[in-house]
């Protein structure tokens, strides 16, 4: 072999390695991709994966992955960016706070569902883009859509 083909072939080695070992994100159940957070490592926040989410997503509270259970407490940055097939999302109440641009250019989303008025009013949004209501303007709470809020 000449020089030439076994930089090639080392380069190529290198990238493939490389791209086998950049996930966007630690692990995938039912669809959604997740990143462990914190040092105990018990939290996942909610991110993007190898495909664009479409549909309905339903967000679990918690989730069980190679036999340990995570709290979802976040939706991280970027999550569904771009993910213009996307038409509804539910919302735990264990989400605490929103990522920049989670919902950008999530131009199929409609809506949004959530079980608790208290936990969405306790949501950190990082911005107005991190807001699904930014593009879905309609929240349902326990599947009713929510059209007056009263704060007292």
């Amino acid at each position: 072999m000449n020089k030439k083909t076994i930089m090639r072939s080392v380069l190529t080695a290198v990238l493939t390695l490389v791209a086998a070992t950049a996930t966007a994100y630690d692990f995938e159940v039912d669809g959604i991709y997740y990143n462990k957070e914190g040092d105990e490592g018990t939290t996942v926040i909610v991110t993007h994966g190898d495909n664009k989410y479409s549909g309905d997503i339903v967000i679990p509270s918690s989730v069980t992955y190679q036999e340990s259970t995570y709290s979802v407490t976040a939706i991280g940055v970027d999550a569904f960016y771009d993910c213009s097939g996307l038409t509804s999302v539910s919302i735990p109440n264990s989400v605490t706070s929103i990522g920049d641009y989670a919902f950008y250019k999530c131009k199929g989303l409609t809506r949004v569902d959530i079980s608790s008025i208290e936990a969405w009013l306790g949501i950190n949004f990082s911005s107005g883009y991190s807001n699904p209501l930014h593009r879905a303007h309609h929240l349902y709470l326990n599947g009713e859509e929510v059209k007056n809020l009263v704060i007292p």
